[in-house]
């Protein structure tokens, strides 16, 4: 899998904190976005449209328009949006987004880590479920596809017998383990190295220098080095 150098990072408005491989030699990067205008969801557009967009799959079942490849970015990133905003701006307790990676950008999941109301949650994630239920039944099935088989049983105890689409079902998962929504940054990033783990394939973390510090501290987690030089040359 091609890695992304710190240089093209820069180029995104990104730095690169960390790198680490697991144990099947996948690259992980962790990356501090830098918003000084605070405008994450443009970033985040660009960060993806620089590094998935030329994904074959992706383009054969979205297209070339670009509203449409957009679309389908904010259907995947739907739960980090403020329900009562229409998604029309980004919640501000979106700092982390994560996206599973085999080669290119493939499908994409989100969290927060500064949530403390579990009614916020719960908006969200039903937010998320209506953005979904609008998405075609292809982009759905391969949502479904890219993130495979998860924790049926446990998705179902959480979420009910409704089908969800796996990126919900892993967030809600994640959300429902924490302790009072603690820790939940902790908690989803040790779910991603898990999937990581049993379907071989490289999970990319873009996160705020606080969720970083939280992740370090993440003993099944990535290792991140304080200082930026010292990060670069892992």
């Amino acid at each position: 899998m091609s890695q992304t150098n710190s240089d093209t990072y820069e180029d995104l408005g990104c730095s690169l904190v960390a790198r680490n491989t697991n144990r099947y030699g996948q690259v992980f990067d962790i990356v501090s976005i830098h918003t000084p205008s605070g405008d994450l969801k443009s970033q985040i557009y660009t960060l993806v449209d620089r590094t998935g967009k030329e994904d074959f799959l992706t383009k054969y079942i979205v297209g070339d328009n670009e509203e449409s490849w957009r679309s389908y970015v904010l259907c995947q990133l739907s739960s980090a949006f403020d329900p009562k905003s229409d998604g029309k701006k980004v919640a501000s307790g979106l700092n982390v987004w994560a996206a599973i990676l085999e080669g290119k950008v493939r499908s994409l999941m989100t969290f927060t880590d500064l949530i403390s109301s579990a009614e916020y949650i719960s908006e969200a994630a039903e937010y998320g479920m209506q953005m979904a239920a609008t998405a075609s039944e292809e982009i759905k099935k391969f949502t479904d596809n890219e993130l495979g088989p998860w924790d049926e049983v446990a998705a179902q105890r959480y979420l009910g017998k409704r089908k969800f689409p796996k990126a919900i079902v892993l967030n809600s998962l994640a959300t429902a383990k924490s302790d009072r929504c603690r820790g939940y940054a902790k908690s989803l990033v040790s779910k991603l190295n898990d999937y990581s783990s049993q379907q071989k394939k490289a999970v990319f973390v873009v996160a705020d220098q606080h969720s970083v510090s939280a992740m370090a501290s993440h003993p099944f987690s990535f290792r991140v080095q304080a200082d930026r030089s010292e990060a670069e040359n892992l």
